[in-house]
């Protein structure tokens, strides 16, 4: 037997679904105490923007690969790690280079 899953499988329904939820939590206090909340969810363009890295994201998976952004405190500097489908590490890659591969170009 099966359910429907659309709202599952939506990211930007999901999303607005769970920030509602949120925002009802907060308002509900035991102590009766109330807080505010303005904006139960992202803007709209901030929904678009998640749609838009989650197919860049379904995009490489399907290339079997992956950007890993890491951060050193030590030295304070990012880097970028090109991995295949198990995590492995390929190569680094320059931040513009992070970015082309996000918009399209394959990472070789």
């Amino acid at each position: 037997m099966s359910s429907p899953t659309s709202d599952m499988t939506d990211p930007a329904r999901t999303m607005a679904h769970q920030s509602s939820m949120f925002a009802a939590d907060l308002a509900r206090d035991e102590r009766g105490t109330k807080i505010e909340v303005s904006r139960p969810h992202p803007p709209q363009e901030v929904l678009d923007q998640m749609l838009q890295a989650d197919a860049i994201g379904q995009l490489m998976r399907e290339r079997g690969q992956a950007l890993s952004f890491t951060f050193s405190a030590e030295n304070r500097l990012m880097s970028i790690e090109l991995c295949d489908s198990h995590g492995e590490l390929l190569r680094t890659v320059s931040t513009s280079e992070a970015m082309e591969i996000a918009a399209g170009k394959p990472g070789h």
